[in-house]
């Protein structure tokens, strides 16, 4: 059962999208995991690029959390769902760094029993989405490929370590202890206009990220989820 949920949170995360949300930089430090079980009572909270901003307080000790939009006030008691601690995470749409900051992909409200991303309080693919980008908007990265380049040289590129620059339309996580994004540049006709990213870097919808990881091809989930190609456990750095 496990597994088919897993599945079914990938089916969710893998859809286009056309929502528009404000560029973020990415953290200098991830990849620290945290437990389901972290939550606390809200102090503040604010929405910027996709994401509602959440300061906890637990056990008289405060902290920040960030998860897909949802409404929150003052006061609510949430449990945050899977995700990872990042050191010194620079908001470009708050302008504000954050010292530490847990990023999930669920923030659920222990009252009301309903989670970001309209998932149910049993967790899901809560993610944020950003428009995505014309022809001739994002130049090609040095040494890297473009988006529809990958599609075409697919049988070339498999299994090797490129670089393709891009816009994150959809940003989701955290799914089989993975970010997951979709990397679109404006290259390519529908079908090889979208390439799949897996990451333990956390980065907002709509930023412009050069994406380096091994491309993988004919990748199987099971229960008839399989991609023809995909970049897993890639590292992001924001422009």
């Amino acid at each position: 059962m496990r597994n088919i949920l897993n599945v079914l949170f990938i089916a969710l995360a893998l859809t286009a999208c056309q929502k528009e949300t404000p560029q973020d930089t990415a953290p200098i430090e991830s990849n620290v995991g945290v437990p389901a079980a972290e939550g606390g009572t809200v102090v503040t909270t604010m929405d910027a690029g996709g994401y509602t901003y959440v300061e906890l307080e637990s056990n008289g000790s405060k902290f920040w959390a960030a998860g897909p939009s949802i409404k929150v006030k003052v006061g609510d008691k949430v449990t945050l769902g899977p995700g990872s601690i990042m050191q010194n995470f620079q908001s470009k749409s708050l302008d504000r760094t954050f010292e530490s900051i847990l990023f999930t992909g669920a923030i659920i409200i222990d009252a009301a029993g309903q989670a970001s991303g309209g998932q149910s309080a049993g967790g899901g693919a809560a993610s944020a989405e950003a428009a995505a980008p014309a022809k001739g908007d994002i130049a090609k990265a040095e040494g890297g490929y473009t988006v529809e380049e990958v599609f075409t040289k697919k049988a070339e590129l498999g299994g090797k370590t490129i670089s393709v620059k891009g816009k994150i339309v959809k940003a989701s996580g955290f799914i089989m202890n993975a970010n997951w994004y979709h990397i679109q540049d404006g290259t390519g006709a529908e079908g090889a206009n979208d390439l799949v990213v897996t990451s333990q870097d956390t980065i907002e919808a709509g930023s412009i990220v050069v994406a380096k990881g091994p491309l993988t091809l004919n990748k199987d989930f099971g229960s008839g989820y399989k991609f023809d190609l995909i970049m897993e456990e890639a590292k992001l750095v924001a422009e």
